[in-house]
């Protein structure tokens, strides 16, 4: 990504980061979308029950290192480490979050196996084949090219290594300026350049170099928490965009209130979707053992 992109990014998550906190993660650090099913009775389990699909899909266990690319606050990061034994990297460009995730780290149970720094995900300095596992909630939509993302993962992968990642996703064009004008809204809103669409993904996953690629649409489930992002936004687009009027707020804060607004249409009509991918670098047992089924 480039510098004016990036400065965009982290200057959106720097500002918002107690926002974050109080009216959405609390002490879970989910700045994510919560995933709901049957047995979910409240939206702190919503966050969590992210973190437990995407590490059962991925088959993580003890003691493998995974990066957490884009790593906010470091709820997921924490999570792994205190639930699994994993090792875990977090990285983010934001220095206000990057505090955020140290401080949690300091009181948490497994600290000695998380570290935090502060890196773009699309260019770090890790050596090639370093990691058993890249991790990536809603991270990934704000790289410019999402090859550019793909391509490092793989790189800094161990051979047979996995990348799991859940994120939004453009479903369809939207049909119409009121679609249109709200699938604006939403990238202005969150600094994104743009979505890809699932499909397209998946072939971008395959020029990086990936394998046995799977995909499960989470749309159904994150419609809840959708919602409770609208209901919040309902009561602090105003408050905003007073503020920005009186110039006592900047108007980033009130171009997020209006996504808050305008994703939950965007979901319930399916011009986004909500993705989970998991992919394999060639190699390690698990092809092995593949290609001598073969």
């Amino acid at each position: 990504m480039t510098g004016a992109q990036l400065d965009d990014i982290a200057a959106y998550y720097d500002y918002t980061e107690p926002f974050y906190r109080r009216f959405w993660h609390s002490e879970t650090g989910g700045v994510h979308y919560g995933l709901w099913d049957a047995k979910t009775r409240n939206f702190r389990e919503a966050l969590l029950n992210t973190n437990r699909f995407l590490a059962n899909v991925a088959n993580i266990a003890a003691g493998e290192t995974i990066l957490d690319a884009g790593c906010g606050v470091g709820g997921s990061a924490l999570w792994l480490a205190a639930n699994i034994g994993a090792r875990v990297t977090g990285i983010t460009i934001s220095r206000k979050q990057l505090a955020a995730a140290e401080a949690s780290r300091r009181h948490a149970l497994a600290a000695d196996r998380v570290d935090f720094r502060l890196a773009d995900f699309t260019r770090t300095d890790f050596p090639g084949s370093h990691f058993d596992v890249v991790w990536a909630i809603e991270s990934v939509c704000h790289a410019n090219e999402k090859s550019d993302f793909l391509t490092e993962a793989h790189r800094v992968l161990k051979p047979g290594g996995r990348l799991v990642l859940a994120d939004g996703f453009l479903d369809r064009s939207p049909a119409g300026a009121r679609e249109a004008r709200k699938l604006a809204s939403f990238c202005r809103g969150f600094v994104l350049p743009g979505l890809a669409d699932p499909k397209g993904f998946g072939e971008a996953l395959r020029r990086a170099g990936f394998e046995d690629i799977q995909r499960w649409d989470k749309t159904a489930g994150i419609l809840p928490s959708s919602r409770r992002m609208w209901r919040i936004s309902l009561w602090s687009w105003p408050a905003s965009a007073l503020g920005e009027w009186l110039r006592l707020t900047p108007p980033l804060l009130t171009a997020n209130n209006r996504t808050g607004m305008d994703q939950r249409e965007l979901f319930e009509r399916h011009v986004l979707g909500y993705y989970v991918f998991l992919a394999h670098k060639r190699g390690g047992p698990a092809f092995a053992d593949a290609l001598a089924r073969t």
